[in-house]
């Protein structure tokens, strides 16, 4: 599967991402409005969930040019 994907924690970050998919690819910023990122507790990494139309997660999309399948399951 290919196309791009929302990233908005650890997923933003070059070394992570070389680390999974040993490579970069290529992002732009981007915001998701009406949602909020959360810590989860004893993890490393955020979560976001639905919220008010005012609230926004930062992040970036990412172009999949490689299959997003590269990436762990648990994140992919």
């Amino acid at each position: 599967m290919t196309g791009t994907a929302f990233v908005y924690g650890t997923l933003m970050a070059d070394e992570v991402l070389r680390l999974l998919i040993k490579r970069v690819p290529r992002t732009r910023p981007a915001v998701l409005p009406g949602y909020t990122r959360y810590k989860v507790k004893g993890q490393v990494f955020p979560a976001i969930v639905p919220s008010t139309s005012e609230c926004k997660v930062e992040g970036k999309v990412r172009n999949a040019n490689a299959p997003l399948a590269a990436l762990p399951r648990a994140i992919a």
